[in-house]
């Protein structure tokens, strides 16, 4: 599979599924929390983390599928870092581990979008976690969403600023399933506080 990735900005096209997740205190890895975003999540506070998939559609400059685990607010504003996060693209992986200090690494995925959501991702062929997600109301028009990505690598930090444009809200149901000897098994100990699709967004990174 081809690795070569194109210069940024990207332009992607998609729909995000996610479940945001109130973990208690020391139940979130420290060694996975970067320096650099310790002082506004910290693993010995309660922290949000935004646990979903994403459907990078064919008319993106990249088409591909993501799983993520990410450090974010309650209202998921403010500054973001990435803990853990896999996609199914080598050139994904290269670009945004070059690019933004992004630490993705590669999985394969089963998605199926349609009014709702069903997504598996599978690491080194073991299930690691399922995703559903049913709407029950529409946020009427089309919103965007600034976001600041800040993450860190060999002690180097970038400040990545992103954007997504007319994006569709919805809120619903959503069921989110951990095996218990993955590596993101911790999110087991979490509490899902909220389900939200990001539904037909142009994101620019």
């Amino acid at each position: 599979m081809d690795a070569t990735y194109p210069p940024a900005p990207w332009t992607l096209h998609g729909d995000m599924f996610l479940a945001l997740v109130n973990m208690p205190p020391n139940t979130v890895p420290e060694d996975i929390v970067p320096a650099c975003a310790r002082t506004r999540h910290r693993p010995d506070r309660t922290m949000t983390l935004a646990v979903g998939f994403v459907d990078y559609r064919p008319d993106s400059m990249l088409s591909y599928r993501e799983f993520f685990v990410g450090a974010t607010s309650p209202t998921m504003t403010g500054p973001s870092t990435l803990l853990r996060i896999w996609v199914d693209s080598p050139a994904s992986l290269a670009g945004g581990r070059e690019l933004w200090l992004i630490p993705k690494g590669l999985a394969d995925f089963d998605l199926h979008v349609d009014r709702g959501f069903d997504g598996t991702i599978m690491v080194d062929g073991q299930k690691a976690a399922t995703y559903s997600f049913s709407p029950k109301w529409t946020i009427p028009g089309r919103w965007p969403l600034p976001n600041t990505l800040l993450q860190e690598n060999d002690g180097v930090v970038r400040r990545t600023k992103s954007r997504y444009h007319r994006v569709r809200f919805q809120m619903g149901r959503g069921t989110l399933d951990v095996d218990e000897n993955d590596p993101i098994a911790f999110l087991r100990q979490g509490r899902v506080i909220r389900n939200v699709a990001m539904r037909d967004f142009t994101a620019t990174f």
